[in-house]
């Protein structure tokens, strides 16, 4: 029996391709911790990356991964449909220590953050982990390895 999707399912792939950017969210260290809330930070870096807005999303991107990732090329590269705020809600489940392996910058220490995806068109909701890192007294997050990889060889994941 053929399967074909229907909006929902249109609407799940998309966020999908964004959630493989954001799934390693993490990077390197500072001494300066940051004031901000990480899973404010991560909720944000979702929503933004959710609406299309790269742009900003990259200027909050772990700086190893900014000198190897070109800002041109990383908002070319739209993860999937984009959504208006109102089609989405990203609620934080948890947050936790944990030590990630970074792509551009190895094994650090992190905080873990696992958000929900909730679709309001009644979809499966998407559970994920991204991981951020404290650097220059602000939470910046990290590519996933498959992306980091395609975006070093000048290509959209």
């Amino acid at each position: 029996m053929k399967r074909t999707l229907g909006a929902a399912g249109v609407v799940a792939a998309a966020v999908a391709a964004a959630i493989i950017l954001i799934a390693g969210s993490g990077g390197g260290s500072s001494s300066t911790a940051p004031i901000e809330d990480p899973g404010q930070v991560m909720k944000a870096v979702v929503s933004d990356e959710l609406s299309g807005r790269q742009a900003l999303t990259y200027k909050l991107l772990v700086r190893e991964q900014r000198k190897l990732v070109s800002a041109r090329l990383y908002s070319s590269c739209l993860p999937g449909l984009t959504m208006q705020a109102s089609d989405v809600s990203v609620a934080i489940v948890a947050v936790k220590d944990e030590s990630y392996s970074v792509p551009a910058l190895g094994q650090t220490n992190t905080k873990a953050v696992r958000y929900r995806i909730d679709f309001h068109d009644g979809g499966e909701p998407i559970v994920s982990t991204g991981h951020l890192i404290a650097q220059d007294g602000h939470w910046r997050w990290t590519l996933s390895p498959k992306s980091f990889h395609s975006f070093s060889n000048g290509s959209c994941p």
